[in-house]
């Protein structure tokens, strides 16, 4: 089928970009916000700081070496296997779980581990694979993309908030909570996976095969160069997010009148300001096209650590910054990502693509290895 035109056609393309960007994190999001669950299992093992040590670092090494041979990978081909390698994974951990009937033995934690591992290596295969291909197909679909990332820790916000309330606070509920987020993230990443392969290469096909040039392109090494101040900005954009999100935000949490309902409350408001932030592109005025503006507003966000450091006794003043550590996340985040791509040709806009999701990647990592400065 040819690619169509018109608001129905563009309406698809940014539901299908959208979805894409929920099913990118999911499994994920799902394996965070059953945490709790694994804490309780798992209580000898620090689930909680290991599992995250895992992850990263493994989808950073994946980014890393798709992008060093960027031009050399078919692209669908990597995001294709990603998404299956997401739904069979979210399938593998709960029938894991039933079959040890949710037994904390050391081997089921290896194999929780090697789950996480999996997850790390899906993730690079298609978080960097639909950036890069966004990049040069339409900012506007990059833009739901990006949305749709920042939807998926909202939607786990609303499931924890959800399962929360109608399972009790013990072992068994948890674990109820727990095997639902990973069978509805099996769907959800089934669901992209025909997304991606009926309707994602209609929009792209196009583009795709203007990518075919014959002129050399600029070198990974000289587009680093050109762009060290967005990769600057993404990469220390996601290390203070996550040196404060969640470290900080869990401290003395039963001493607030929220009490165990507290934590989870400041994941969803700061979800909640991360998509919103992420549609603030849309109006004109909110852009920020200044190179060097944003530069010194992502800066500036450093500020919210000494912020968050004395505000956190505060009830109400943690909900506003975690609302606003958000909302700054997701609106820089997004700008970064649709600005720097532009003038490029179509090879170098795919290639700049991938290395901004391994500079996100390396700020995530670093930010969660700050996170421990709040245990001293």
């Amino acid at each position: 089928m040819e690619p169509t035109t018109g608001a129905r056609a563009t309406l698809l393309g940014h539901l299908t970009c959208w979805i894409l960007g929920v099913g990118a994190v999911l499994t994920w999001n799902s394996m965070l916000s059953a945490m709790d669950y694994y804490l309780q299992v798992f209580s000898d093992y620090y689930p909680s700081r290991v599992l995250p040590l895992v992850y990263q670092p493994i989808s950073m090494v994946v980014v890393g070496v798709l992008t060093a041979f960027e031009s050399e990978i078919i692209t669908q081909y990597r995001v294709v296997c990603g998404f299956w390698l997401f739904f069979f994974v979210s399938l593998f951990i709960p029938v894991l779980d039933l079959a040890c009937s949710g037994l904390g033995s050391f081997g089921t934690y290896v194999g929780v581990c090697i789950g996480t591992a999996l997850f790390g290596t899906s993730g690079g295969c298609v978080e960097a694979g639909v950036v890069g291909v966004l990049s040069y197909t339409h900012t506007g679909l990059l833009q739901s993309f990006t949305a749709g990332v920042a939807a998926s820790g909202v939607a786990t916000s609303c499931m924890r908030l959800i399962t929360k309330a109608s399972f009790a606070e013990d072992r068994a509920g948890l674990r109820k909570g727990a095997l639902a987020f990973f069978f509805i993230s099996a769907i959800v990443e089934l669901v992209c996976v025909v997304l991606y392969i009926f309707v994602f290469r209609r929009f792209t096909k196009r583009v795709q095969n203007e990518a075919i040039e014959t002129e050399p392109r600029l070198s990974n090494t000289k587009l680093l160069k050109a762009n060290l101040d967005y990769v600057f900005n993404i990469f220390i954009i996601h290390v203070v997010t996550l040196a404060i999100f969640p470290g900080i935000l869990a401290k003395d949490s039963q001493t607030h009148q929220l009490r165990s309902w507290y934590v989870v409350t400041l994941v969803t408001v700061f979800n909640v300001g991360d998509m919103a932030g992420r549609y603030f592109i849309c109006l004109n005025s909110l852009k920020l096209k200044n190179r060097t503006m944003l530069f010194w507003l992502v800066l500036v966000r450093f500020a919210l650590v000494p912020a968050f450091y004395f505000g956190s006794q505060y009830e109400g003043w943690t909900i506003v910054l975690c609302f606003f550590l958000g909302t700054s996340n997701g609106h820089f985040s997004v700008c970064v990502f649709v600005n720097a791509p532009k003038g490029y040709k179509v090879s170098e806009q795919s290639a700049l693509g991938n290395i901004l999701v391994l500079a996100l990647l390396s700020g995530v990592f670093v930010g969660e290895v700050a996170s421990w400065m709040w245990l001293i």
